[in-house]
């Protein structure tokens, strides 16, 4: 008995030390430190709504280089951030001489059945490129770090291949219950059915002994 007490214990204790190094996920993406004019982007989601389809993000620029006014967060021209994120105030204008605008909106999650859960996985695509309203022709480097740490979430992220150079950057970010989510879950299935079937036996038995 207290030899399958402890053994469920280290089970418990390393699925939860798993499941937070699930949810510390971080990936980047694009250029590094050694091209100087870019544009760096983070990206963070903020929770996830599978039975709505929502996946609320964060998105912060911040131009380097000749992007900026002198090493500052303010830009140095006027640029246009394109996302494809949903329900956002800003409209992506980056005006010469600010600082750019923090983007608050939503992913909208495909590919995925609730019903399914705790098993259940979900996929959105998030798509980030620059222009430049005067010169749609100027190559406008971008670094992007992008953030998953959904409590409850395993997030992973990879590049889509058809929209990976330095210029535009799409990343398909895939969600699904972490360790700890689905032990519960089942834990909970698992106990719900050993008390349907107690019940069950316990009522035949009655049945049978008023039967005699």
């Amino acid at each position: 008995m207290h030899s399958t007490f402890f053994a469920a214990f280290f089970f418990v204790l390393s699925a939860y030390k798993s499941d937070s190094t699930q949810r510390t996920s971080a990936f980047t993406f694009g250029v590094d430190d050694k091209e100087v004019n870019r544009m760096d982007v983070t990206a963070t989601l903020l929770s996830a709504d599978p039975i709505k389809g929502d996946l609320p993000i964060r998105v912060v620029t911040e131009p380097k280089g000749n992007f900026g006014i002198k090493d500052t967060p303010r830009m140095s021209q006027d640029l246009t951030f394109v996302t494809g994120i949903e329900g956002a105030k800003s409209d992506g204008t980056l005006a010469k001489g600010k600082v750019p605008p923090t983007i608050d909106g939503t992913l909208g999650l495909y590919n995925g059945r609730v019903n399914d859960y705790p098993f259940d996985k979900h996929e959105a695509d998030l798509y980030l490129y620059f222009i430049n309203p005067k010169n749609e022709e100027q190559s406008i480097p971008m670094s992007v770090e992008f953030n998953g740490a959904i409590p409850g979430f395993n997030v992973d992220a990879d590049i889509i291949k058809e929209f990976d150079d330095i210029d535009n950057i799409g990343i398909k970010v895939t969600i699904s219950r972490s360790i700890i989510t689905k032990i519960f879950a089942i834990f909970i299935m698992v106990a719900m059915w050993f008390v349907s079937i107690t019940v069950l036996v316990m009522s035949l038995s009655v049945l049978l002994q008023n039967a005699q």
